[in-house]
């Protein structure tokens, strides 16, 4: 018998991307136990995937392989959360530095657009999409692909916690926050620019700190 290599890999990709995005979205929540059997006949496969996948997502700290016991989605705390946004700041710090050399004015017109979608919508799920999108943007723009991976690999494991921050202040401040970020880059202030971000990525650990742990709990 003949195995399709190339078939079983890309099988094992699609569910680890499937628990994946259920991690991130909460549908698995927080020290939930994800069983083998039971995500087998969920996604309609064998348990080699589901091992597999499960094998990535522990090298991603978004889950925990206990011996004789299975897998686990990691419970981040507190203090874990606040040492990503601390690294998390210093590299936006970078890539503000980055942005300001390296945007083209089209780039900037096209963040430009994205902002106004964002001050003209209400649904906070749909600002939180485009606040990513905003950061994408830019990460692509500024054309480092080292840094992009250290920031997606960062965003990968405090994403699932970012849909705590349902704060309506924080969505409104977001809104003066880019547009002041926009006229920066137009400016090619640096400086400003930096300061913005650094601003920015402080007001989304203080939001943190007031609702982490009653959102958390309940």
């Amino acid at each position: 018998m003949v195995i399709n290599m190339s078939n079983t890999n890309k099988n094992s990709y699609d569910i680890y991307d499937k628990i994946k995005d259920k991690i991130i979205h909460l549908e698995y929540k927080p020290g939930d136990h994800l069983k083998e059997s039971k995500l087998a006949k969920e996604f309609g496969t064998s348990r080699t995937p589901i091992r597999e996948a499960f094998a990535r997502l522990e090298s991603e700290g978004l889950v925990e392989l206990i011996p004789n016991r299975g897998a686990f989605i990691i419970k981040t705390s507190f203090n874990k959360l606040l040492d990503l946004y601390e690294v998390r700041a210093h590299l936006l710090e970078l890539v503000a530095k980055l942005a300001v050399e390296r945007l083209s004015d089209n780039d900037i017109e096209n963040i430009k657009k994205l902002v106004t979608k964002i001050e003209n919508e209400t649904d906070n799920s749909k600002i939180s999409q485009l606040d990513l999108e905003f950061h994408l943007i830019i990460n692509s723009a500024i054309a480092n692909e080292e840094l992009t991976n250290i920031l997606e690999n960062l965003r990968i494991k405090y994403f699932s916690l970012w849909h705590y921050q349902l704060d309506e202040t924080y969505y409104q401040e977001l809104k003066d926050e880019y547009e002041k970020i926009v006229k920066a880059l137009e400016d090619r202030d640096e400086e400003k620019c930096i300061e913005l971000f650094r601003l920015h990525a402080k007001r989304i650990m203080l939001n943190l700190m007031n609702q982490f742990d009653s959102k958390l709990n309940h």
